[in-house]
This record gives C-alpha cells, structure tokens and sequence, in this order.
C-alpha cells in the first residue's frame, strides 16, 4: 500500500503512466533506465481490464506487478499492514535504507527487462526466418493449445540436449 501512494499523489485508487513516470522520477533518482518507453511498456503489461489496455493501473493491479511468483511469499507481502494513512508520511517514514535500496533495484530491473524483451521481439519479428507458429507447436508438444512453464522447461532442456550433441558431433 505504501509502494503505490508514491505514485497516487492525488488519491484517486489508481495510477497513470504520467503518475508512474513522475513518481519515478522524484523519488527514484538513483535508478537508472527510467524512461517514458519503460513506463509504457509496463503498462501495455500490466493495465488491462478483460484483456483492453485501460492505461490506469488500480492497486491491485500494481501489487500483481511487483509480487514474487512465490505464492507464499506474495501472501505473506499482502498481509503487511499499511502504515497510518491519516497523515503524509515522508520517505524515510515508509521504507527503511535496505528496503528503499531493494525497491529502486526492483524498479531498474522491471523497466530493463520490459525493453529488453520488447527490443528482442521486434528483432525475431524482423528476422525472415522465424516462423512464430512452428515455435509454439514444437514447445506444445502434447497439443493441449497452450504452454505452461512445464513445456518451455522441456522444451529448452531438449534444445540444450541438441545444442550439447551438435557441438559433441562437430569434434
């Protein structure tokens, strides 16, 4: 709760990519990558309402972005209390040094990958050999239409068998 009134400075129950970008900004100096690209990209992620891009991001929305996959860990981040909400507390007030540090981390690393992963797509788009179809057939497997991380675990284990043997059979 006290992560995401950084960024809802007017109380309205949720955020804007503005409200993200300007909260990054004021508060996270230290933070490297911070950017409009990386604020957009996280909300083409994370603001969808039935699967439309609403670009208003609600609490429970941000808290989804920012838990560990962990569901034991999540659980136990969501039954933290929110600090007094009856007055503006400052920063030092909300996170002590080690949580602030971890949190700016958190930051950096989200914006990085989201570009990362956006500026890789565009480059296997681009790439005329690439047939996006016949790469999700070959990680489906067992033709359930849909791949869960069990099947982009095997399948990367075989291509790392394939890989392993290809490299065995040019010595």
């Amino acid at each position: 709760m006290d992560a995401f009134r950084l960024f809802d400075s007017q109380a309205a129950s949720y955020i804007t990519p503005l409200d993200l970008l300007t909260g990054l900004l004021q508060h996270f100096r230290d933070c490297q990558g911070v950017d409009a690209r990386g604020v957009d990209l996280f909300f083409k992620q994370y603001s969808l309402d039935d699967g439309i891009q609403i670009n208003q991001l609600r609490f429970c929305d941000f808290t989804k972005s920012l838990l560990p996959v962990d569901r034991d860990l999540g659980e136990m981040l969501l039954e933290r209390k929110p600090r007094d909400m009856g007055r503006e507390l400052s920063l030092k007030e909300l996170f002590d040094p080690l949580t602030w540090r971890i949190y700016t981390k958190l930051w950096e690393t989200i914006l990085y990958q989201l570009k990362r992963m956006d500026q890789l797509k565009k480059e296997y788009l681009s790439a005329n050999n690439f047939d996006i179809e016949k790469a999700f057939f070959q990680i489906d497997a067992s033709r359930k239409g849909a791949v869960d991380f069990f099947d982009v675990s095997f399948f990367l284990q075989k291509v790392q068998k394939l890989s392993a043997k290809g490299i065995q059979d040019r010595r």
